[in-house]
């Protein structure tokens, strides 16, 4: 295995601190596990088994869409993984044992990047090839045309960004929160 899927794999479940308090682990991962989903179905098992609630968003390398007919295609199989391994990809409220503390809500936001995320100057490169040409998401990732126009997709186009981000109901998440619960995203 690789070395990371080798150390995910030895993970262990740790032991409470004091056995009077029950507790709660929880694991938030933030994408980019691998492009592969039967990689990416082992690695959530493996969390899965060494938390109590794993909340998981995919990356944009998990959407490379090698064997499948687009992206989409490709992030619904992810999310049915996700699912098939009892892994979280909506908001969901982690409720205090306590009634006077307040919850935690913890929200997987879907998102893409685009080229206003990247105020840093360009680095100096000896290729000449364009940004698009050069980052592997524009060639390993085929949309939909109603999602994203392939032949206009550049580094400047906001249409992935916007896609991802209208797929978040963050109106209900935030109706869902209550005084003194903690919002995660």
């Amino acid at each position: 295995a690789p070395p990371n899927l080798a150390w995910v794999e030895a993970l262990e479940r740790r032991p409470p601190l004091d056995a009077s308090t029950p507790e709660h682990h929880a694991l938030l991962v933030a994408g980019d596990v691998s492009c592969d989903l039967g990689r990416l179905e082992k690695t959530l098992r493996c969390l899965r088994k060494t938390y109590d609630s794993v909340f998981y968003v995919p990356g944009n390398h998990e959407k490379w869409s090698d064997g499948y007919s687009d992206s989409l295609e490709k992030l619904d199989a992810i999310l049915e993984t996700a699912h098939a391994c009892d892994c979280r990809t909506a908001p969901a409220k982690l409720v205090a044992e306590s009634s006077d503390e307040g919850g935690i809500i913890v929200a997987p936001l879907f998102s893409w990047y685009h080229a206003s995320f990247d105020t840093e100057p360009e680095l100096p490169s000896k290729n000449s090839a364009t940004f698009a040409r050069r980052w592997q998401d524009f060639r390993r990732c085929s949309w939909p045309e109603e999602v994203a126009s392939a032949q206009d997709l550049n580094s400047q186009d906001t249409s992935l960004a916007e896609y991802f981000a209208a797929l978040n109901d963050c109106d209900a998440i935030l109706q869902s929160r209550a005084d003194g619960d903690t919002l995660l995203t």
